[in-house]
Order: structure tokens, then sequence, then C-alpha cells
């Protein structure tokens, strides 16, 4: 998945691009999205530009193309923790998506005390990602 959103984002805007990703790649133009997005989120971090893997590779390799995108309604900040805290890869959907709920209940209840400031903006940002994800 890496690997195809790199090559993906590499090509992307050249020439008439839904064309050749229609013909070429028998790719919709929201899968080649969602691709793309897999790439700039797990990839550059993860994994080096010669496809060896980088310090953090070890957990995102055995994410398939659902789990990894699933995983996006976690924050960035917090995916790695995430998956190493919790053995993703051998989730189903349903499995993966009520754990990120309890995910997000646990940080609820850790910033319920906090509802000045910076805290509230986080809350409501990360409440957003949880019902805009599951």
């Amino acid at each position: 998945m890496v690997t195809v959103g790199r090559v993906l984002t590499l090509v992307w805007g050249y020439g008439e691009w839904i064309k050749w990703l229609t013909e070429s790649v028998s790719c919709s133009r929201s899968t080649a999205s969602r691709l793309m997005k897999i790439f700039r989120e797990y990839g550059p971090e993860h994994f080096s530009v010669d496809g060896e893997e980088g310090s953090n590779g070890a957990s995102m390799q055995h994410l398939n193309y659902t789990q990894g995108i699933i995983l996006f309604g976690i924050p960035e900040e917090d995916r790695e923790q995430f998956i190493e805290d919790n053995d993703v890869g051998s989730m189903s959907q349903r499995e993966l998506r009520q754990t990120i709920k309890e995910f997000f209940r646990g940080f609820i209840k850790g910033q319920m005390g906090n509802i000045f400031g910076e805290g509230k903006v986080i809350f409501r940002t990360r409440l957003c990602f949880l019902l805009k994800n599951t």
C-alpha cells in the first residue's frame, strides 16, 4: 500500500491523471486518494526512500489497507502508540472500530477536568475524529 501510494504521489498531476489512473492502473480516484494518504501518513516516517524499514516501520507492516484507513481516526501523534498497545493486525474491522471508541472514551474521561483553554480545543478536535471515523 505504501509503495503504491508513493508511486501515485510521484506521478500525480502529470498529464491526464484521471485517464491514466483508470486505464493504466485500474484504480478509482477515491482509492488512489486513499493510497496516497496512506503513503503520506505512514510512508515517509516509517520507510526510507530505498524501501528499507524505518525505525517505526515494524508495527505498520502488518496492517492491511482497511486497517490503515480506519486508523486515520486516531490522531497521528497517538497512532504509533495505539498500534503498539493493541494487536491491530489481528483485529477485524468491527474490533478495531470498537477499540478506537474505547481509546477515545479513555481520552474523554482524561479531558473532562480540563475544560478551559487549549484542552477544550484538543477535546473537541479528537471528539470530532471519533464521531467522523466510527
